[in-house]
C-alpha cells in the first residue's frame, strides 16, 4: 500500500523501504506522552515541513489521529482474538481482552481529556509568583530587595518578549521605577522568570505585571503578583530539610517573639514578633516525576531579608550553582547557618564534598555520645523554660528571682511529660505529627499553676530533661577544626562536650549543631526553647527597664539585634529608619522608645523607660536596608555635588526669593500702579510680566558654564571580608549636562548581578526632572531613562558583587618582631596579605580593641605588611563617633567632624575637587551600638585602578569627561561570637 506523504502531519519517509515513519502514529504517542508526563508536548519535526517553521499543535489532527489509531488496534485485536467455545472464550483469555479493550478505552477517554483542556487553555497563562526563599507567603521588606520569581507558560507557539511591573514609586525622589527582564517561554514549557525587585515603604499588597512583545506596546497578558509586607524589624529563618512537618511548631516558640505580651490585637501580636519561617525546599510529584526545587535567591543582594539558614540533612548538590554563591555571600556579610548534624537523608558527612566543605567547623566522629545524668541536670538548670508575658502579670514582678512552682504542679508537669514522651515514642523516626500548640499550653498552665513567687518571668524553674521510656540521650560526635570554638553542655561540666561546634565566617557564622532539636525527646523538653533562642538563632534577651514607680518592663528588640547582615555602604554608623520613621530618629531621650536602637551595649541596660508604651512596633530595621539617607550615601552625595561646581540654593535662599517676589508682586506692583500711573487695573498687567522677569533673573543669576557638554563623577567604595576574594562593590555617581539629556547605565560584568536605582539628591535642585524610570534586570542590568535638566546634574547609586582574584587577608608568622612594639601576644606576629591586583594607598589600619591606628602610604599588589613594622598610634578622641553620648546614628554631622586630610592626586590623573577622604575617614569610628566591631581589625585605603575609572560601567550617551575616585574597606578579623551562655544572651548569667 502506498502512503501518501503529509508534510502538515511532519511524516517522512525512509529511502530504503519507502515506508512512512512518523505522522499520525507520532502524533498519537506523542498524545499518550503528553498523557505520562503532564503539559509537555513532543514537538514535531522541523524537516517535515516545507517551510523550516516550528509547526503548531492542531486539535484536529489529534482527533482525527486518536480516533484512526483506535480503529485500526480495534481491527487487529478483533483479527486476533482466539476462537470461542459455545460462544465463550477460553479460560483466562476473557479477562485478559477485557481489560485490553478497558485500557485503551480509559487511555482515549485521557486522551480526550487532554485534547480539550489543551484547547481550552489561553496562548499565554501566567501560573503563579512566589519571592524566594518562602514556599508560599510572598514575604517582602521594605528598603530591601526580593527575588520575585514569575511561572508563565506559552501554549501555541515559543514566545519572545518581555515582562514589566507596573511604575513603583520611590520616596523622597518624585519618581517612579519600572521592573523589566526579557523572557523567552518555550512552547508548552513551563518557565520560571526571576528578576530582583525593590519595593519601599508603600505597603503593596499587589503589584501589576505585563507581557508583550519588546516591539509592541500593547501588552499580550496582564496580572499581578501578590506582595505580603515584613515588617521593617522582622527576619526570615530559612529551612532546607527533608523533614519541613518536624519545623511546624517553631512557629509558636516563644524564641520568635517577644517575652511579654504588649498588646490584645492578634493583628499586633503578629506584626510584634521576631521572625518568621520560610520552608526554602518544594518537592512535586508530578505523573511519578519528583521534583525539587531550592528556593533560594540565585542574586547574593537579595538575601537581606534572611537572617537564618536551617541545614537539616538535605545534599548541597541541590542548589545551582548561582544559588551556592549567593549563600557563601550573604554568610561573609553577616548569614547565620546552622547544621543539623543528625539531621535525616544528606548527613554532614556528606556536606564534606559538597561547596560548604571549606566552611565546616567540625567533622562528624563517627561515634554518637550518651549524654550523663550530670550533664543531663546541667542542661536541665542551664536551659530553664521560657515564660510568656501579658500586661497584668508583668506588673507584679521584681527583679532577681526565679519563678517557683509547688509540688503539686510538678506532678501534674510529670505527668504531661510522660503522656508526650508515649506519644512520640510511637511517632520515634518518622515525621512527628503531635499538637505542639497545645501541649505547650499545657504546660504553660502547670508551671503556672499556683506559683509561690512570681519574681522575674524571664524563666520557670528548670524542668528535668528524660529520654523517652527511659531510653539515652546521646549527641552526635563531632570533632572541631583548629580555630573552632565549642559551645559545651554546660558551663562548668568537666569533660566539656560539645553541644555545638561553631566559627566565624566574615561577620557571619557556621554552627554545627549535636541534636536534633525535632527529636522526640527535645521535642517534650520546654528547655529546648530557651536552647535554639540562645546557642541556634543567637537572639538576646528582650530588654528590662526598671520604671520610677519600680516595675520593671520589657521592651522590644530592634531588627538589628534579630540579623547580623550587614554592608557598611548601608549601615555605617548603624542603620537607620525608612519612610515616616526617619523624622523620628532625630531624638534621642535617654529612655527606651520604639526609634532607637538596640539599648543593648557591652553589657549593660542603658537608660530607663518612666514612659514605656506597649502597643508599638518596633521601627529601628534590621541591617542592610537600602535607604538614600544612610550615612555614606547622604556624604557620597554632598561630595559629588561640591566636586560638580553647581551649588544647591539653601533653604533660606528660596525663601528670601520667594518673598521679594511677593513684595514687588503685590504691595509695590500695586502702589506703582494706583499711584504712580494712576491705573491701578494694570497691576493685573504687571502680574506676568513680574513673574516672566524673574524667572528670567533667577536663571541668568544661577547659570554656571560647565566647560563641557556631558560629565560624570562617581564616588565608589569595595568592601571586602578577610581571606575572601568576592567584594561587595558601590557606587554612587552623578551625571552632568549643560543641556537636556537623557543617559542609560549599563553593567554588563561582575555576573550580570548590578542593581541600580537613582540617588534622592535631596530637596532645592534646580530644575531636577520627575519622571519614570527603568531598571531593567536581563539580559544586562541596566538603568534606562535617567534624565538630566540643562545646567544640572542627576545621581544613582548601583551595587553588585565583584571577584577581585585574590582576597586582603591576615596571615600569621612563626617570626617573633625583633623591635619592641606597642602590640602584644599573636597580634605582634600578624602580617596583611593583599593578594589582589589593587594597589593601595593612604592604607590605614585600625584595631579597635586596643584602640590603636597605623597608617602606611602604600600597599603594593601581591605586598605584605607585619602589624609589628608599623608605628602604632592611640586612636584620637576627635575622631570618635560624634554620636557618642547617644545611640543615634542619624545625629552624626559631617561639618563637625574633624577636617579630612588633603587629597593625594593619583598617578593615572589628577583629581581636582573629587575627594574619597571624608568618606574614609568615617570607617575609622565605631557606632557605640556596634559591639561586632568593638573586636574589629580593619583595613581603609585608596585604590588607583589602571585607567582612573573603576570598571564594569557603561553610559549612554558617551560623556565628554569622566573622572572616579575609590575606597577599600577590608575586615581583617572579628572577634569570635559571644558564648551563648553569657550576657546579653543570658540574664542569669554569673
Amino acid at each position: 500500500m502506498r502512503v501518501k506523504r503529509d508534510q502538515g502531519l511532519g511524516g517522512r519517509r525512509n529511502p530504503s523501504t519507502s515506508k512512512r515513519r512518523g505522522g499520525i502514529l507520532a502524533r498519537g504517542l506523542d498524545a499518550m506522552r503528553l498523557d505520562q508526563g503532564g503539559d509537555r508536548l513532543a514537538q514535531p519535526n522541523p524537516r517535515g515541513s516545507r517551510t523550516g517553521e516550528p509547526l503548531r499543535f492542531h486539535a484536529g489532527f489529534a482527533r482525527r489521529d486518536g480516533r484512526r489509531l483506535g480503529w485500526v488496534l480495534g481491527v487487529v485485536l478483533w483479527l486476533c482474538q482466539p476462537a470461542t467455545v459455545n460462544g465463550q472464550p477460553p479460560e483466562g483469555e476473557g479477562n485478559e481482552l477485557q481489560q485490553v479493550t478497558e485500557t485503551l478505552a480509559e487511555r482515549e477517554k485521557r486522551l480526550e481529556a487532554i485534547r480539550k483542556r489543551i484547547e481550552d487553555r489561553d496562548p499565554l497563562e501566567f501560573i503563579r509568583s512566589r519571592i524566594y526563599p518562602s514556599e508560599v507567603i510572598p514575604y517582602i521588606k521594605p528598603g530591601h530587595w526580593g527575588w520575585l520569581s514569575l511561572e508563565l507558560r506559552s501554549n501555541p507557539q515559543d514566545y519572545e518578549g518581555v515582562v514589566e511591573s507596573d511604575p513603583v514609586a520611590l520616596e523622597g525622589l518624585g519618581q517612579a521605577v519600572v521592573h523589566r527582564r526579557d523572557v523567552a517561554l518555550p512552547r508548552l514549557e513551563l518557565s520560571q522568570n526571576g528578576l530582583p525587585l525593590f519595593v519601599p515603604d508603600n505597603r503593596l499588597k499587589e503589584l501589576g505585571f505585563r507581557l508583550r512583545r519588546a516591539d509592541q506596546t500593547r501588552p499580550d497578558l496582564v496580572f499581578s503578583a501578590s506582595l505580603t509586607r515584613l515588617e521593617a524589624h522582622q527576619s526570615l529563618i530559612v529551612v532546607l530539610t527533608e523533614r519541613p512537618g518536624n519545623y511546624s511548631r517553631w512557629n509558636s516558640l516563644k524564641a520568635m517573639s517577644p517575652i511579654q505580651i504588649t498588646s490584645s490585637d492578634i493583628a499586633r501580636l503578629d506584626q510584634q514578633r521576631y521572625y518568621r519561617l520560610a520552608m526554602g525546599r518544594e518537592v512535586e510529584r508530578i505523573a511519578n516525576v519528583t521534583t525539587v526545587r531550592t528556593l533560594l535567591p540565585p542574586h547574593p543582594l537579595t538575601w537581606t531579608m534572611t537572617s537564618h539558614l536551617i541545614w537539616d540533612g538535605v545534599a548541597s548538590h541541590e542548589l545551582n550553582p548561582a544559588q551556592q554563591r549567593a549563600l557563601i555571600d550573604w554568610l561573609h556579610w553577616g548569614g547565620q547557618l546552622v547544621i543539623i548534624a543528625p539531621g535525616g537523608g544528606a548527613s554532614i558527612t556528606a556536606l564534606r564534598d559538597g561547596f560548604l566543605a571549606p566552611y565546616l567547623p567540625a567533622l562528624p566522629t563517627g561515634s554518637n555520645l550518651e549524654l550523663t545524668p550530670e550533664e543531663l541536670k546541667a542542661l536541665a538548670d542551664h536551659y530553664r523554660p521560657p515564660r510568656l508575658l501579658d500586661i497584668g502579670t508583668a506588673d507584679r514582678f521584681n527583679p532577681g528571682v526565679v519563678v517557683t512552682v509547688p509540688s503539686g504542679a510538678d506532678q501534674e508537669l510529670a505527668t504531661l511529660m510522660e503522656t508526650a514522651a508515649a506519644k512520640l515514642d510511637q511517632e520515634e523516626g518518622d515525621e512527628v505529627n503531635f499538637d505542639f500548640r497545645d501541649f505547650g499550653t499545657q504546660i504553660d498552665q502547670a508551671l503556672e499553676k499556683n506559683a509561690v513567687d512570681p519574681g522575674v518571668p524571664r524563666y520557670y524553674k528548670p524542668v528535668e530533661l528524660k529520654g523517652l521510656r527511659n531510653r539515652p540521650i546521646y549527641l552526635a560526635g563531632l570533632q572541631p577544626r583548629p580555630s573552632a570554638s565549642v559551645i559545651p553542655i554546660a558551663p562548668g561540666l568537666s569533660p566539656a562536650r560539645p553541644l555545638a561546634v561553631e566559627w566565624r565566617v566574615g561577620r557571619g557564622r557556621v554552627t554545627i549543631l549535636a541534636i536534633d532539636p525535632n527529636a522526640g525527646v527535645w521535642i517534650r523538653w520546654p528547655g529546648t526553647d530557651t536552647l535554639i533562642r540562645r546557642v541556634v538563632l543567637r537572639r538576646p534577651e528582650d530588654p528590662a527597664f526598671v520604671q520610677g514607680n519600680g516595675r520593671t518592663r520589657y521592651g522590644l528588640l530592634n531588627g538589628t539585634d534579630l540579623s547580623w547582615v550587614r554592608y557598611a555602604a548601608r549601615d555605617l554608623a548603624g542603620s537607620v529608619a525608612i519612610g515616616s520613621d526617619a523624622a523620628n530618629l532625630g531624638r534621642d531621650t535617654g529612655t527606651f522608645s520604639n526609634t532607637t536602637p538596640s539599648r543593648f551595649v557591652m553589657g549593660t541596660f542603658a537608660g530607663s523607660q518612666p514612659d514605656f508604651e506597649f502597643d508599638t512596633v518596633p521601627s529601628n530595621p534590621a541591617g542592610a536596608v537600602w535607604s538614600d539617607e544612610a550615612l555614606v550615601p547622604r556624604i557620597a552625595r554632598d561630595l559629588l555635588i561640591e566636586a560638580s561646581g553647581i551649588t544647591i540654593p539653601r533653604s533660606s535662599f528660596v525663601l528670601g526669593v520667594v518673598a521679594v517676589f511677593l513684595v514687588v508682586l503685590v504691595p509695590l506692583n500695586y502702589a506703582v500702579c494706583r499711584f504712580v500711573l494712576g491705573r491701578r487695573e494694570l497691576a493685573w498687567v504687571g502680574v506676568p510680566l513680574l513673574a516672566i522677569g524673574f524667572a528670567i533673573g533667577i536663571e541668568r543669576a544661577a547659570a554656571f558654564d560647565l566647560g563641557f557638554s556631558l560629565a560624570n563623577d562617581e564616588i565608589a567604595l569595595v568592601e571586602l571580608q578577610g581571606g575572601y576574594e568576592r567584594a561587595h562593590l558601590s557606587r554612587f555617581g552623578s551625571v552632568l549636562s549643560n543641556g537636556r539629556a537623557s543617559f542609560d547605565f549599563a553593567h554588563p560584568d561582575h555576573d550580570r548581578q548590578a542593581i541600580v536605582l537613582p540617588l534622592n539628591i535631596g530637596q532645592g535642585v534646580r530644575g531636577q526632572v520627575r519622571d519614570q524610570i527603568v531598571f531593567q534586570s536581563e539580559p544586562v542590568p541596566s538603568l534606562l531613562g535617567l534624565k538630566v535638566a540643562p545646567r544640572s546634574l542627576s545621581t544613582y547609586r548601583a551595587e553588585e558583587m565583584i571577584n577581585l582574584g585574590g582576597s586582603i587577608r591576615l596571615e600569621r608568622t612563626t617570626n617573633p618582631p625583633s623591635q619592641p612594639t606597642s602590640l602584644d601576644g599573636d597580634a605582634a606576629l600578624l602580617v596583611v596579605v593583599n593578594e589582589t591586583e589593587l594597589t593601595l594607598r593612604d592604607v590605614r589600619i585600625s584595631d579597635f580593641q586596643r584602640q590603636l591606628v597605623a597608617r602606611v602610604d602604600r600597599l603594593e599588589p601581591r605586598g605584605r605588611l607585619g602589624l609589628a613594622q608599623l608605628e602604632w598610634q592611640p586612636l584620637d578622641p576627635a575622631a570618635s563617633h560624634a554620636g557618642s553620648d547617644t545611640d543615634n546614628p542619624t545625629t552624626t554631622n559631617p561639618e563637625a567632624q574633624p577636617p579630612p586630610s588633603t587629597p593625594t592626586p593619583t598617578d593615572s590623573q589628577e583629581i581636582k575637587g573629587l575627594r574619597i577622604e571624608p568618606l574614609l575617614d568615617q570607617f575609622t569610628r565605631v557606632a557605640p551600638n556596634e559591639w561586632e566591631a568593638r573586636g574589629e581589625l580593619r583595613l581603609t585605603a585608596r585604590v588607583d585602578w589602571p585607567d582612573g575609572i573603576v570598571p564594569g560601567e557603561l553610559i549612554e550617551p558617551e560623556v565628554q569627561r569622566r573622572r572616579a575616585v575609590c575606597g577599600v574597606l577590608a575586615h581583617l578579623a572579628y572577634p569570635t561570637s559571644i558564648d551563648p551562655g553569657s550576657f546579653p544572651y543570658n540574664e542569669f548569667a554569673p
